[in-house]
C-alpha cells in the first residue's frame, strides 16, 4: 500500500485552484482551519503532510462524491445553524414540534375544569 504524502509545496504545485502560495497554506490554515483537510499527525515532527487521497477527497463537489458513493464527513448540514438567541417565532416552532400531541396543556385543563364544574 502507497500512500502519497504531499507537504505545503507539494499541496502549491497539485492544487493551484485553491491555493496561490505557500504563505497563503499557513494562513488559511490559522485563520479557518476547516477550511482545508487536517494533516497528518507524525510523531516528534513538526513538518505538515497530507494525504493525497485525503486532499482530493476533501476538495471534490459533493455531487461526485454522492455519485461515487463516496461518504463525505465534512460536509455542512443544508441549514446552518444562526448565531445568538432564537427568535419568538423560532422559539414557539420548536415547542410545537416538541409537544406530544396527547398531552392537554396545564392552562386548557384549568380552564376545562372551571367549565365542568359550572
Amino acid at each position: 500500500m502507497n500512500i502519497e504524502l504531499l507537504d505545503v509545496a507539494g499541496l502549491v504545485a497539485e492544487f493551484p485552484q485553491f491555493f496561490k502560495s505557500e504563505a497563503s497554506i499557513y494562513t488559511r490554515r490559522a485563520r479557518n482551519p476547516r477550511s482545508m483537510p487536517p494533516p497528518l499527525a507524525i510523531p516528534d515532527s513538526s513538518r505538515l503532510l497530507w494525504n493525497r487521497a485525503a486532499v482530493l477527497a476533501f476538495f471534490t463537489p459533493p455531487e461526485y462524491l454522492a455519485a461515487a458513493n463516496v461518504p463525505a464527513a465534512h460536509l455542512l448540514p443544508d441549514q446552518p445553524r444562526r448565531r445568538g438567541r432564537p427568535t419568538k417565532i423560532e422559539q414557539i416552532a420548536r415547542r410545537e414540534a416538541q409537544r406530544d400531541p396527547n398531552t392537554v396543556d396545564f392552562i386548557e385543563g384549568k380552564a376545562d375544569v372551571e367549565r365542568g364544574s359550572k
